[in-house]
């Protein structure tokens, strides 16, 4: 048998008790608890320290980070740092290859239409007349090389 369980079984057979519910009962318990009120002594405050653990103030205390933890945040910082530049220098130093081939490319490119052009100029205009609009930029490389190389000017 549990130890509350005697209490709780007690507690059963007991009669609840009913409290009168007028307003003297009331008034009359207000004017028993304000009387005792009246006769306590307020003590003067004892020493914080005369007080159990539990209740004891607490004094704000700022964080001060030591040493060895300001030293952690600059490393971490300086790691951070050089990683983002390692990263953007690769960003930007893989553009410039991309840039390059694709100059490169555009380079050969250049120079094969323009050893086709001088091999068969007359297929070549022709084929540039037929396909050339406002924004071909070919067929004007490929005019300008051969105006200068032939001393007249082609009009594409």
């Amino acid at each position: 048998m549990k130890p509350n369980q005697g209490l709780k079984e007690q507690l059963k057979r007991e009669d609840p008790i009913e409290l009168p519910m007028d307003d003297m009962f009331f008034d009359k318990l207000h004017d028993k608890i304000m009387a005792d009120v009246a006769q306590t002594e307020i003590k003067p405050a004892a020493s914080r320290w005369a007080k159990p653990l539990a209740y004891l103030e607490r004094k704000a205390h700022y964080y001060k980070p030591s040493n060895n933890v300001r030293t952690l945040q600059i490393v971490k910082a300086g790691v951070v740092g050089v990683s983002l530049t390692l990263g953007l220098g690769l960003a930007t130093m893989s553009l410039k290859l991309f840039n390059m081939s694709s100059q490169n490319q555009i380079a050969s490119n250049r120079q094969i239409i323009i050893e086709q052009a001088l091999e068969n100029p007359q297929d070549w205009v022709e084929m540039a007349a037929s396909v050339q609009n406002d924004s071909d930029f070919y067929a004007d490389v490929v005019n300008e090389r051969l105006s200068s190389s032939h001393g007249t000017d082609l009009q594409l």
